[in-house]
């Protein structure tokens, strides 16, 4: 019994030291901010106690509160070492966690490791940035070019070949083009194209100039043989063109020849402008000699009132207008030494060209000259929509003749056209030069069979254009003649620099000496160009 006695009176003692230690930790957590935010929980009110010693306990003062508190934590300690008379408080001595030195240790570890990496990445910028400024000292070519293969079949009326000779079928290499695009010192770029397709016994020089770019207030100068800047359809690459050839009224084109031109775009890339002089005549080589006339002034500027930036394009609307002014080229009638006379010459025929020989096997339907050219003004305006996978394309051109001996006069052509992709792609504008670009391809044709034999078909994109134009050369006492074409046309891009063409067009000639005729032309081309 005495032993029973003696063993719960050490457990009660126990229990009761647990209960002290367990207070002493509350009682070292930080304490609430009022004694009145205390009292006013059922923190304040110690198990055991009545409601009249709790009502007495809250009548305290805070002050008289605390001091109490501390009282008891003394006599609590006090208790606890007269149970546990072998406790002893930890040892200064004891060796402390080795936690927080092995995580010191790693945080050391990482942070010399960021700042090697921080150097490596430094260095490779380093590496990058004086690659660039070694490189921006010179020049960097890229190749470019262009090979265009083209077959006609021709079916004319009787009329027809009446009135302008029979035309054999055939086929062509309409284009052959090999040249680069060289670019320096960041601000100079260069261009070297050759034409080996169109014969004559050496290649044609079609673009050669030099540019300085990022030019104040100018923006961009061009020097060389290059397009003057007239007409959307022919400022256009033949790359990007939705017809195997241009419509008719590009007869009023001055294409290329040797000048000197100023071009640039707004900071919104709503407008482009450009405007140059040129020596004008010079033939398919580059070549121009004379010392009368010859002189051209051409200017063009385009306008994007609507341009739908989240779809890059899809949706657009643009207008344009060109101008050029002409002293027509004096040519030797005869022979050099002989008589001279500024010359103007336009002409026309269906929308394709067949050569053998540096000789055009397709005879021109509607021809004029005019030898007493005094000057030549060139008027053309255009516009273009872009709603989605649908193109809306059309452009007017005139030209105003002034002669020596007789009355002016003037001629004129223009063309409508619609394009729509069937695969959901759209026509791509150049914002910062003012035309068409390369079309975009959403799916690049391929045919291929997997490992597990299974075929694996990608469609490419198909489009679909139809076109009419007509070209009239008879103003005055000039009875040059009529033509319009009305034309469709089927485009499967295999890639972007891949496609094959299908175009058919029905071409009417109104001949005032012959009379009414007709031709049927069925084109193709396949189209490779980088």
């Amino acid at each position: 019994m005495l032993a029973c006695g003696h063993e719960s009176r050490t457990s009660i003692r126990a229990i009761g030291a647990i209960c002290a230690l367990v207070i002493e930790f509350i009682v070292a957590l930080p304490q609430v901010s009022s004694a009145q935010d205390y009292f006013q929980t059922d923190r304040g009110v110690e198990v055991g106690t009545t409601s009249s010693q709790h009502t007495e306990t809250t009548s305290l003062g805070s002050e008289a509160y605390f001091a109490a508190q501390q009282e008891s934590q003394t006599d609590l300690s006090t208790q606890a070492t007269s149970l546990f008379p072998n406790a002893q408080e930890p040892s200064s001595d004891k060796k402390p966690d080795k936690v927080p030195d092995e995580n010191a240790k790693v945080m050391s570890d990482l942070q010399k490791r960021l700042e090697a990496l921080e150097k490596d990445l430094k260095k490779a910028k380093d590496a990058e940035q004086k690659k660039k400024d070694e490189d921006s000292l010179k020049p960097t070519i890229k190749p470019r070019g262009r090979l265009h293969l083209d077959a006609n079949w021709f079916h004319q009326s009787d009329a027809n070949r009446a009135a302008v000779g029979d035309i054999q079928d055939g086929t062509y290499i309409r284009r052959a083009r090999l040249g680069f695009d060289a670019k320096a010192f960041e601000v100079t770029e260069y261009r070297l194209d050759f034409e080996m397709g169109s014969g004559g016994g050496r290649p044609s020089i079609f673009d050669a100039y030099g540019r300085v770019t990022q030019l104040p207030l100018l923006g961009n100068i061009q020097l060389g043989h290059f397009r003057e800047p007239f007409s959307l359809e022919a400022q256009t690459s033949s790359n990007w063109l939705t017809f195997i050839e241009r419509s008719t009224v590009t007869t009023f084109d001055p294409s290329r020849n040797w000048g000197l031109m100023i071009f640039d775009h707004n900071d919104a890339e709503d407008m482009t402008w450009a405007m140059g002089v040129f020596r004008e005549g010079s033939d398919n080589f580059g070549d121009d000699i004379g010392d009368s006339g010859e002189r051209a002034v051409t200017s063009r500027v385009t306008w994007l009132p609507y341009y739908d930036e989240p779809s890059q394009g899809r949706y657009f609307f643009e207008l344009g207008a060109s101008y050029s002014y002409r002293d027509p080229d004096n040519r030797f009638l005869v022979g050099p030494g002989g008589p001279e006379a500024a010359t103007t010459r336009y002409f026309g025929a269906p929308e394709n060209t067949l050569n053998e020989d540096s000789v055009g096997r397709v005879p021109l339907f509607i021809d004029i000259s005019i030898p007493d050219a005094i000057d030549v003004q060139l008027i053309g305006l255009e516009s273009s929509w872009n709603i989605g996978s649908l193109n809306l394309q059309t452009e007017f051109i005139g030209s105003y003749v002034d002669r020596f001996a007789a009355s002016s006069c003037f001629f004129h052509g223009a063309y409508v056209q619609a394009s729509y992709f069937l695969t959901g792609e759209c026509r791509q504008w150049d914002r910062k030069l003012g035309y068409f670009g390369r079309a975009q391809v959403f799916e690049p044709f391929f045919r291929v069979q997997t490992k597990d034999c299974k075929t694996c078909t990608s469609r490419g994109a198909w489009e679909v254009a139809v076109r009419w134009n007509y070209l009239n050369l008879s103003d005055e006492n000039i009875n040059g003649g009529y033509l319009d074409t009305s034309g469709i046309g089927l485009n499967w891009y295999l890639s972007p620099y891949m496609r094959m063409m299908f175009d058919y067009n029905l071409a009417d000639l109104h001949d005032f000496s012959d009379g009414r005729s007709d031709a049927q032309v069925f084109s193709t081309r396949l189209d490779v160009h980088f």
